[in-house]
């Protein structure tokens, strides 16, 4: 039964997993690239700009967190470091390379030296476990995080933890085979293959900390987070494949109410065109023109900061820009 497994898995499974993770990516990598061309500047007299603009942000997307590294440098470059592992231990190591040549002829395919993969499988399971502690021991990050994100960080951790044990026969005094740790690490291997084709970095609006104020999509490099007003409400539209993980709309919300999460999902994977609601506000129409001016949570928020100091709350905090203006004029005049 078990070689049957192993026979199964290590062929038909493995090329059949392959095929996938290959046109996924594939079809990612087209999906985003005419997303990002739809995006850029329009016009003639901006067309070099545009494609600069193209290149610019594709570029941006092999970066992602870019802003990251001016609050949590060191944190981002181990967050770097982790991925660069988690592609760079399957593709080099001597073991798939001799794989790949048995399986697809893909001779002089080069491999790493068996000393840098162990070091590199070390620190990748040692920052898996990293990521896992401090979303258990950091309130603020345990306050965010799923049983989704634990999932993505195991997974991701399984082929090296099977892969080492299976490479140096540690757990023979188990009376665990090596054929058995063998299939565990192929299995693993393949899951995570298949996860990253359907694994999304997608922007999220903390419903209870965002006010509407959409400071995250006028600072939305590639438009990916845009606002459409109706009726009484401002609408927030996202599209995740033009999105580029910058970490514009984390940086610069007020309120501390976007972040970036991983979230997996054949939905996403298949949503090519248009964009999502994400989120919904209530907007408050200015006393002097009607017109919808600011978010009704904003100016709640800023009548109870102003009441909590203790000072009298302004005429014209409900006026819009325009109406401010006319006020302060009319009130000079009769002055």
């Amino acid at each position: 039964m078990l070689y049957k497994a192993l026979y199964f898995f290590l062929g038909p499974a493995a090329v059949l997993v392959l095929c996938i993770f290959c046109t996924g990516l594939a079809v990612r990598l087209i999906t985003f690239l005419s997303h990002i061309i739809q995006s850029r500047p329009s016009g003639r007299k901006h067309g070099h700009k545009s494609w600069n603009h193209v290149l610019r942000m594709t570029g941006a997307a092999c970066l992602p967190f870019q802003k990251a590294f001016v609050s949590q440098p060191a944190y981002t470059l181990l967050r770097y470091v982790f991925h660069a592992c988690l592609f760079l231990v399957p593709l080099y190591e001597s073991g798939h390379v001799i794989l790949l040549q048995v399986k697809f002829g893909w001779y002089g395919w080069p491999s790493l030296p068996g000393m840098i993969i162990k070091i590199m499988t070390f620190f990748t399971i040692g920052a898996g476990l990293f990521f896992i502690c401090r979303r258990v021991a950091d309130s603020r990050v345990r306050h965010t995080s799923s049983i989704t994100d634990f999932v993505i960080i195991m997974v991701s951790m399984a082929p090296f933890i099977t892969g080492y044990l299976y490479a140096n026969h540690t757990m023979n005094h188990f009376h665990i085979s090596a054929d058995t740790l063998l299939l565990l690490h192929v299995v693993s291997g393949e899951t995570m293959l298949i996860m990253a084709v359907f694994l999304f970095i997608r922007t999220r609006l903390v419903d209870e900390k965002c006010v509407g104020c959409a400071s995250c999509s006028t600072s939305c490099p590639t438009g990916t987070l845009e606002i459409q007003e109706t009726g009484d409400k401002r609408f927030f539209f996202y599209s995740h494949y033009q999105c580029i993980c910058c970490g514009n709309c984390v940086m610069v919300c007020p309120e501390k109410a976007a972040a970036l999460r991983h979230q997996i999902g054949l939905n996403y994977f298949f949503s090519f065109s248009g964009k999502q609601k994400i989120r919904e506000k209530k907007m408050i129409r200015c006393r002097g023109c009607n017109v919808l001016f600011a978010p009704y949570l904003q100016i709640e928020k800023i009548e109870n900061q102003i009441e909590a100091a203790g000072v009298q709350l302004p005429q014209t905090l409900n006026y819009c820009s325009r109406c401010k203006k006319l006020f302060s004029s009319s009130v000079l005049l009769e002055s």
